[in-house]
């Protein structure tokens, strides 16, 4: 059996899912709100030209409104991603323990006794918050885990180990 050199745990708690919702939820405003933009500035456009502003109005009343309901937005989406994990995992919240070993990467679900296992060639970016490191596959999966829960190795260890694999690859991939 291979030796653990790195073994940590993240429980998806409600504070967690709603945290990781207002930034997935902000990224999507900015898309959303893009749109409305280039009725803003086609407005611009109209109102020099021929001092049309149907255009620029419906833009800007666009933005505001969604500026406005953003907030019930990110809510409602972190309500559904938490109820949707604890559904996916028999009423509980998520606990997984993420273990590195020398080739793999092995998440273990608590709640549904399944284990994932993943390639270190699969590793695309990893980062490191005031709670949390965050491992981002090249199909955007995310393997994170709480800085304050590891039981084998430390955080900083681990991005070092992680950063050094993520060269290894693209080193490999010039090569061939």
């Amino acid at each position: 059996m291979e030796n653990i050199l790195f073994e940590g745990q993240m429980t998806y708690t409600k504070d967690f899912v709603k945290s990781t919702s207002k930034a997935v939820y902000l990224k999507i405003l900015f898309l959303y709100i893009s749109f409305p933009f280039i009725f803003v500035i086609v407005g611009v456009g109209d109102f020099l030209s021929d001092g049309n502003t149907n255009t620029l109005v419906l833009g800007a009343l666009i933005v505001v409104v969604s500026l406005l309901l953003a907030p019930f937005g990110c809510k409602k989406l972190a309500k559904l991603s938490y109820s949707r994990i604890c559904e996916q995992n028999n009423g509980h919240e998520l606990t997984q323990v993420v273990q590195f070993f020398c080739g793999k990467i092995l998440v273990k679900n608590d709640a549904t006794q399944s284990n994932s296992s993943y390639s270190y060639l699969l590793i695309q970016k990893i980062s490191g918050s005031k709670n949390y490191v965050t491992l981002t596959t090249k199909a955007g999966l995310t393997i994170t885990v709480d800085k304050s829960r590891f039981s084998v190795g430390s955080p900083n260890e681990l991005i070092e180990f992680i950063k050094q694999k993520i060269e290894e690859n693209k080193k490999q991939a010039q090569r061939s």
